[in-house]
């Protein structure tokens, strides 16, 4: 219904904000792009954002009375979870993001060009060039948003647990990282 709502009075509106995990290609498709809309995109380095979503998920599980039942049942689904993990420390907490980062339902192979194509190079970069896309990293964001738009943040969303960070990759884990 949200969306319904979106659809009919995009083209009535002078500026649109869809902010999120949201594909560029379905974006493009539901045509949800107009002609004079600047797009943008701020990527993250692919390992980076395995490691993030890794500790994003667990978070979800760990910490579940801050986030919403049927979001976690989601993703507890997804994992074949029949319950949460109960307990977690940092040390088992951590052994389990390991395992979560050998799970392609939550790192998934070429996850940016899932997001911005159609899962390859070539379609990422058509799909780029068709949408005349502004991109910036994470480690530029901050004075991209100053710069382009005028925008001073501090304010961080959806921040996570650190059960893993890069420095604790083995090489193991960081050349599966890097295959995908």
């Amino acid at each position: 219904a949200r969306l319904k709502a979106i659809v009919t009075r995009i083209n009535q509106s002078d500026e649109v904000a869809v902010v999120g995990h949201i594909g560029l290609n379905w974006l493009i498709a539901e045509r949800m792009v107009r002609f004079d809309d600047a797009v943008f995109s701020i990527v993250r380095d692919p390992i980076d954002m395995a490691i993030s979503k890794v500790n994003y998920v667990l978070t979800l599980l760990v910490d579940r009375d801050q986030y919403k039942p049927l979001f976690i049942r989601r993703w507890m689904d997804l994992l074949g979870l029949d319950d949460y993990p109960v307990d977690v420390d940092l040390a088992t907490g951590r052994e389990y993001a390991r395992s979560l980062l050998y799970n392609p339902k939550v790192v998934p192979h070429d996850n940016i060009c899932r997001f911005l194509g159609r899962d390859t190079v070539e379609s990422t970069l058509d799909l780029c060039a068709s949408a005349d896309i502004e991109l910036t990293t994470v480690s530029r964001y901050k004075p991209w948003l100053q710069q382009r738009w005028g925008i001073a943040s501090d304010s961080r969303a959806n921040t996570s647990r650190k059960f893993l960070s890069r420095a604790e990759l083995s090489a193991e884990e960081l050349a599966h990282l890097t295959a995908i």
